[in-house]
C-alpha cells in the first residue's frame, strides 16, 4: 500500500476468497493482531484489506466474500469451485495504462479493465500456467494516508481512500474495533509456485519493479508493501504465506496456510 498518490509499484495485498468475511475478520483480529484499513461493498461482493504488522514491518491480507443474493457472480462460482482459500494478488503501478502494454508485450492477457475511474483503474491477468492465480494491476489518483496514520487512527476518510467505481459503505468493516487485538503476527511473505521462473522474473522484476534476493529454493521479490518467493513447481499457484510472530506454528484461513519463518 504505497503512500501517497501513483508512485513506486508495490505489492499491495494477497487477497483470499471467504464464505463469511465479518467472521474471519473477527479471528484476524483476535488471533493475529489484524488492524483493519479499508474496506467497501460492492455489487457481487464486500472486502477488507487488513495489516498484519506494523508500520515498521509486515504485509496486507484481503478479506473477500459474495453477497448473499449474489448466486452466480465471479466469487460465487470462485468459492463454489474452490472453496475458501486464496484468490488473488495485487500490485499497484505508477501508470496502469502503460503497465498493460508491457504485460502483453510478455504475451499476457488482460481482462475487465476499466480505466475511467481514476480513484481506482484497474485490470486483470487472469489464472494462467505459469502462476495459477488472478493478479490485479492497479493505480489510483487519490493514494492512501501514510501507513503510520491509517494504523494510529480508527477513522477513515473515504475521500482520502482509493475506491472502485461501485464501492459503497466504506465502513462496513468498523465492527471489528469491539475485538481485542490479539499477540501482533507479521506477515513475511507470499509464496508463489511458477512453472517457468525465468517468465515470472520477466513479469516481477523486469516489469514490477522488484527487487530481486536469490534463495535456495526459489527468488524472493521485494516491494516496499511486501514480498513475494517465487519457487519453481511443475504445478502453479500460491502456495503458503509466511508469517513471524504470534503463538502458533501456524494458522489457517480456509485451504490458505500461514507458517511461521524458519529462523
Amino acid at each position: 500500500m504505497s503512500d501517497g498518490n501513483r508512485g513506486a509499484t508495490d505489492f499491495d495485498h494477497t487477497s483470499i476468497a471467504v464464505h463469511d468475511a465479518p467472521s474471519w475478520l473477527r479471528r484476524l483480529r483476535g488471533t493475529l493482531g489484524a488492524t483493519p484499513l479499508v474496506g467497501q461493498v460492492l455489487p457481487e461482493f464486500r472486502y477488507v484489506v487488513c495489516q498484519l504488522g506494523d508500520e515498521h514491518s509486515g504485509g496486507r491480507l484481503e478479506l473477500m466474500d459474495a453477497q448473499p443474493d449474489e448466486t452466480d457472480g465471479f466469487l460465487t462460482r470462485f468459492l463454489r469451485r474452490h472453496g475458501e482459500t486464496a484468490h488473488h494478488l495485487t500490485f499497484l503501478v505508477p501508470d496502469v495504462a502503460r503497465t498493460i502494454e508491457q504485460v502483453r508485450e510478455l504475451g499476457l492477457r488482460v481482462v475487465k479493465t476499466d480505466l475511467t475511474h481514476t480513484p481506482w483503474r484497474e485490470t486483470f491477468l487472469p489464472p494462467d500456467d505459469v502462476h495459477g492465480v488472478t493478479i490485479q494491476l492497479a493505480d489510483s489518483d487519490v493514494g492512501y494516508l501514510p501507513l503510520r496514520e491509517l494504523l494510529g487512527t480508527r477513522t477513515r476518510d473515504p475521500a482520502r481512500v482509493p475506491g472502485n467505481r461501485e464501492g459503497r459503505e466504506p465502513g462496513w468493516w468498523e465492527f471489528a474495533w469491539d475485538v481485542p487485538a490479539g499477540p501482533l503476527v507479521r506477515l513475511r511473505s507470499t509464496t508463489l509456485r511458477s512453472t517457468d521462473p525465468a517468465f515470472s522474473h520477466r513479469l516481477f522484476a523486469d516489469v514490477l519493479d522488484a527487487e530481486t534476493h536469490p534463495r535456495h529454493d526459489g527468488v524472493e521479490y521485494r516491494w516496499p508493501g511486501g514480498s513475494l518467493v517465487v519457487r519453481p513447481d511443475t504445478v502453479a499457484g500460491i502456495s503458503h504465506l509466511t508469517v513471524t510472530g504470534g503463538p502458533a506454528p501456524r494458522y489457517r484461513i480456509g485451504a490458505t496456510i500461514l507458517v511461521q519463518e524458519h529462523t
